[in-house]
């Protein structure tokens, strides 16, 4: 009995307020005295995590860049689309009036400074994106040479248009194939990366609920028996003391 004192049951409390810190904190390792191999591992694991966080990160803003890139192409098109109509419209021989013929010349030159401009500010985070310089996609050539006062030269301006159609869907289809082969496949295969890790790391670093609260009832057990005994070896020592003071 003497062995199951107040320092046995001190002990066996501190383990178990320890234990009920991590179950309802849900951490196994509060401290490298917990698991000091296993911390080692888990902050190593934390590591990569954090570094494959901005790979991801990185990526996601290539993919945004580029979907960008494809939605200002989509604009460029549709003005390349009108000024192609304006010149089929201008090079009806024979149909279009001297006014008619003006207005449709006015109304491609306009668009031609809308297209090229639009070229000439496409940016994104700072970076032109259209003109060939360091962080651009690609390199997009101003629309000129657009001549619709007359029909035969709108007939040439269809031929110079139709070459500006062509510059632009090759490049968003080349944007559109960068993305889906290149940065989904990446940013899926960091995303597994980075799940497993996280899965390995939760392994090491989280509270095992079922083998944490069996030793809390063990333990609860263990501190509750040892009171008891305790206890009655207090109360024996008193009926030995009772008896010698009766005699």
């Amino acid at each position: 009995i003497e062995g199951i004192g107040p320092l046995d049951t001190h002990h066996k409390d501190g383990w178990y307020f320890t234990t009920m810190g991590k179950l309802s904190s849900g951490v196994r390792i509060n401290s490298a005295a917990d698991d000091p191999a296993g911390l080692v591992i888990s902050e190593r694991l934390r590591s990569r995590i954090a570094e494959l966080n901005g790979e991801i990160q990185n990526t996601t803003n290539n993919v945004f860049k580029y979907d960008y890139a494809s939605a200002a192409l989509g604009g460029l098109r549709s003005q390349l689309n009108s000024l192609r109509s304006l010149a089929l419209a201008a090079a009806n021989a024979g149909g279009n009036t001297e006014t008619m013929q003006q207005t449709f010349e006015q109304s491609a030159q306009e668009t031609v400074a809308t297209y090229n401009q639009a070229v000439t500010d496409a940016e994104y985070n700072g970076a032109r994106l259209f003109d060939g310089s360091a962080g651009a996609l690609g390199t997009l050539p101003l629309v000129e040479n657009i001549d619709l006062s007359s029909p035969e030269k709108a007939q040439d301006a269809i031929a110079t248009i139709d070459e500006a159609l062509q510059q632009v869907n090759s490049l968003d289809v080349q944007i559109g194939s960068t993305v889906k082969d290149r940065f989904q496949s990446e940013l899926a295969s960091l995303e597994t990366e980075r799940q497993n890790l996280l899965a390995a790391d939760s392994v090491i670093r989280d509270t095992d609920y079922a083998v944490g609260i069996s030793r809390l009832v063990r333990s609860r057990i263990a501190v509750q028996v040892s009171t008891a005994l305790l206890a009655q070896g207090n109360l024996n020592g008193q009926l030995v003391l009772g008896l010698l003071d009766s005699k």
